[in-house]
């Protein structure tokens, strides 16, 4: 295992970013310190996560590539919520809702690097931001340790957060995947780890839970992509393509395959991670099955999301990126959940500490698909 620390550019107002590199024999992470972002994640000489190539874009980055999303991550409708009988008002950056945190979220930041560390079976960056309220209007000041571990065959990434006041609180990680090198991922096929969603209306959760079964979002068996944008498209006309939240099935069959479990070397001796109840998310492949993305996550739900608003962006490698160029699992709490008495609440309380534990484990000609 090796970390290499080098500069990746100056932002607008001058600030050097670093670029961090955790590499094995296989994989290697490129995370920065620009809103601790995962620019790379490159599997035997192959990158499978969309990204640019310099600073000033990740400055923009109206996709959220790669990106740490919170505080709170989707949406808030009208951005209001009410806190111990405050009502607070936060940016409305997404038509008349409030969007992963707003203009000025966790993405736009720089985060301090803590320490690095190398281990005989990971590597191992920790970085830090305190989130103030004067920066988003999220009541009290975050604290947040974002942990970045490489394994033999997995990126694993702990959040870890306090505030100092009673607030909200829904951080994920946003890379978007393509695993086969092509312009899109039509071809790419998902089994997701879910019976249920949350139905939605214009983006905001109706409040209700409804069962996958006969839907255009029943993943519960192995579905190409392209097959289900073309088969419900009129169903599926408002959002373009998936952008949307599911509940993750904690009894699933799916995570008894031996094929699907966690595999972590000396796992006990990574401290973030040694107790976390990690479940299977869903799986990515490509057409040919001959590389395939885990999600696990410690989190009640996921969104899926198809980069359906993606539109003539200049990417990595002098690619350029258009709809449907990647395809994202977001671990996270249901949208506008601290408004919707039934869903579990994102309401964090003052001086307690949080987790949120994603990982992302990468094989090759899964068995089961």
């Amino acid at each position: 295992m090796n970390i290499e620390k080098k500069l990746f550019g100056k932002t607008s107002s001058n600030q050097d970013i670093y670029e961090y590199i955790l590499s094995n024999q296989n994989i290697s992470a490129h995370i920065i310190q620009y809103g601790a972002i995962i620019k790379n994640l490159i599997y035997k000489g192959k990158d499978i996560v969309l990204g640019y190539d310099k600073l000033s874009d990740y400055e923009d980055n109206p996709n959220y590539f790669g990106a740490t999303i919170g505080r709170c991550a989707n949406r808030i409708e009208k951005g209001l919520f009410t806190i111990n009988n405050t009502i607070y008002k936060l940016e409305q950056n997404n038509g008349e809702n409030h969007l992963h945190g707003g203009s000025n979220g966790l993405h736009k930041q720089i985060w301090e690097v803590i320490s690095e560390q190398t281990h005989t079976s990971y590597a191992k960056l920790v970085l830090k931001l305190v989130q103030k309220e004067e920066y988003d209007g999220y009541p009290g000041n975050l604290t947040i340790f974002a942990t970045f571990l490489l394994t033999q065959d997995s990126l694993i990434i702990n959040y870890t957060y306090k505030s100092d006041m009673d607030s909200i609180a829904n951080l994920t990680a946003h890379p978007y995947f393509n695993l086969s090198g092509k312009k899109d991922i039509l071809s790419h096929k998902i089994i997701l780890n879910s019976k249920l969603y949350t139905n939605s209306d214009c983006y905001i959760p109706s409040g209700e839970i409804l069962s996958v079964e006969k839907t255009p979002f029943d993943f519960t068996d192995i579905v190409q992509i392209g097959e289900n944008l073309d088969k419900y498209s009129k169903q599926l006309s408002f959002t373009r393509g998936y952008d949307h939240n599911f509940v993750l099935d904690k009894k699933s069959e799916y995570i008894e395959f031996e094929a699907l479990k966690i595999s972590v070397s000396n796992k006990t001796d990574i401290e973030e991670i040694s107790d976390v109840n990690f479940i299977l998310n869903g799986i990515i492949a490509n057409e040919s099955n001959s590389l395939n993305l885990l999600i696990y996550s410690d989190a009640p739900c996921f969104q899926l999301y198809t980069g359906n608003f993606i539109d003539n962006i200049k990417g990595k490698y002098n690619n350029v990126y258009n709809k449907y160029a990647g395809v994202c699992i977001e671990p996270q709490f249901a949208p506008n959940a601290i408004n919707t008495p039934n869903f579990e609440s994102t309401k964090i309380f003052s001086n307690h500490d949080y987790s949120r534990n994603i990982c992302y484990k990468i094989t090759e000609n899964l068995t089961k698909l």
